[in-house]
């Protein structure tokens, strides 16, 4: 196969010594094929490096900036957002190697001063079953975008200010907030800033040398791509952000960097180095929590995997290691518009030889067949809201074209589904986290590696009669500023301080239901107040007062 080099627009940077594992062509010829089936000449684009211990493989197509026309290469400097936590998180496990911390303290020991927080310990923090509020959803609930400036103070100020979603260890919910608060606890052992600490303690040591936090944004960077959001029009934007929040992300760094970590990875026995995290993998619910300091532990395709993504609107990460193949794929983006996800599932799955990862899509076509009108009727009754109370969770399921596909709660996202025949039940391929969804009549149960659950199926109650006293100004208990209910011609309306107008629709599981941004609502009565809780993409039980009197 022949490949054309691009001045200025295309470069395959490529630095190897023989490998054990795998073969230099195959993974030459397997990156090139799938960048160049992902971006198109004069784009932005994505630096690659697989690397499998000793050696790293980097292969880069696209522009860091589309305006001086300089291509991406190993050693550009992009931003990374939440596959940062990996790094935080081994910071915290060093920690309580050494003695000086540990994952059953109190945050109270550390950070007295989150007076709401004093009883959840650090190991939920690190594992996500803390409840602590996600500071990002709050901003957006506030009417503030990725683009405002941010400062570390109001990221306290509102978690000072706000109570968690559940019961600590109850359940396991993703949360920003919590790792801005693990930043506090490293800062309370060691006496050192946080930004100090992860540049001496773990980015020099592991030999990152070109990786830093961003906890100035307007500090100039050399060498550094910029970041693009694409326009309706199809134009290519360049945007950067204006955040100094640094800890569940922010951190610049490079192919080469990251090269140089996947490696120390794959030689530190990685499964050993987290055995601390092992006594908490189970939720006083009973879900499994699989979410290890920083990186998810899961099994694809019978490899065991660990692995993590990113995203900012304008940036995409991906990083994933096969511990026991001794691999490591990572997938830095200038643009947010490619799944790393899928990009690096499709790496693996060709240097592992993993069975056609499009295999489920035909053996299926008959499957999904519109012509088939006893089929299609069936996957039609399959489609709709389910919702579990003890959870607070949604999961919608929508029927498209023959086909029914899974839509993300947090960020609208969706993944087709397939039916595997011989565990009759579905499977989504599309995010590649080992989903499953079994049908019965108005019920879904639902499996993956971070949540399981039955769900039951919404129905639509259009007559429903509400009390005037629940109608009027809310305020927050959370301190994202009142909101104010009424009354629609098909239900009731929700207005948001700086966001606008959202509307509900009444179930008869007495939940109310917006459909287009898949929130929650429920009302009641207590006393002379009326209580309204929301839940909104990765808040659970935002809560809202209004006194009756």
């Amino acid at each position: 196969m022949k490949y054309k080099t691009y001045l200025n627009t295309l470069l395959f940077a490529w630095v190897c010594i023989p490998t054990i594992a795998f073969a230099h062509a195959d993974i030459f010829n397997t990156v090139t094929e799938i960048l160049n089936n992902t971006i198109k000449p004069n784009e932005p684009g994505c630096s690659v490096v697989v690397t499998d211990g000793v050696n790293s493989y980097f292969n880069a197509k696209g522009l860091a900036s589309l305006e001086y026309g300089t291509s991406l290469t190993p050693d550009t400097k992009m931003l990374t957002a939440s596959t940062s936590k990996q790094f935080l998180g081994y910071a915290v496990l060093q920690l309580v190697k050494q003695g000086k911390l540990n994952l059953d303290d109190n945050l109270e020991k550390y950070i007295p001063e989150f007076t709401n927080f004093t009883d959840i310990k650090v190991y939920q923090l690190l594992n996500h079953t803390s409840g602590v509020k996600s500071h990002w959803a709050i901003f957006e609930l506030m009417g503030k975008s990725l683009f405002d400036e941010y400062q570390p103070e109001l990221v306290t100020d509102v978690l000072q200010s706000s109570i968690v979603d559940f019961a600590a260890n109850s359940r396991y919910l993703y949360s920003n907030g919590g790792y801005f608060l693990l930043t506090k606890v490293v800062e309370s052992v060691t006496k050192k800033s946080f930004h100090q600490y992860m540049k001496q303690e773990v980015f020099k040591k592991v030999g990152m040398n070109n990786t830093e936090y961003l906890d100035d944004y307007k500090r100039i960077i050399e060498n550094r791509a910029d970041g693009y959001m694409i326009e309706e029009s199809g134009n290519f934007v360049a945007m950067r952000t204006h955040s100094n929040i640094i800890g569940p992300g922010h951190i610049v760094t490079t192919a080469r960097d990251f090269s140089t970590w996947a490696n120390h990875l794959l030689n530190l026995n990685i499964t050993a180095f987290f055995e601390p995290l092992t006594p908490y993998v189970k939720s006083t619910n009973g879900g499994d929590v699989n979410y290890f300091a920083g990186l998810f532990k899961e099994t694809l395709n019978g490899d065991l995997v660990y692995q993590h993504a990113g995203y900012y609107e304008n940036w995409r990460q991906g990083f994933s290691v096969y511990p026991d193949k001794q691999l490591s794929i990572t997938s830095l983006c200038n643009r947010a518009d490619i799944s790393t996800n899928k990009m690096n599932y499709e790496i693996a799955a060709a240097l592992l030889n993993w069975a056609d990862v499009d295999k489920s899509e035909s053996d299926n076509k008959s499957k999904n067949d519109n012509s088939d009108v006893d089929k299609v009727s069936l996957l039609k009754s399959f489609a709709g809201t389910y919702f579990n109370k003890t959870l607070n969770e949604i999961i919608d399921i929508r029927f498209h074209k023959g086909s029914l596909y899974y839509v993300s709660p947090a960020n609208s996202a969706y993944a087709k589904l397939f039916y595997d025949s011989e565990n009759m039940l579905f499977k989504d391929v599309g995010f590649k986290q080992n989903n499953t969804f079994s049908f019965s009549t108005n019920t879904l149960i639902f499996n993956s590696t971070i949540l399981s659950g039955e769900f039951e199926k919404l129905v639509f109650e259009p007559e429903v009669k509400m009390s005037s006293k629940h109608f009027g100004q809310y305020t927050s208990e959370d301190g994202v500023g009142g909101i104010t209910l009424s009354k629609s011609e098909t239900g009731i309306l929700i207005k948001i301080d700086k966001i606008g107008e959202i509307a509900y629709l009444h179930t008869k599981g007495k939940i109310w239901l917006d459909q287009e941004n898949l929130s929650t609502l429920s009302i009641a009565s207590q006393g002379d107040k009326t209580l309204l809780s929301l839940s909104l993409k990765n808040i659970k039980n935002l809560r809202f007062t209004k006194s009756n009197r």
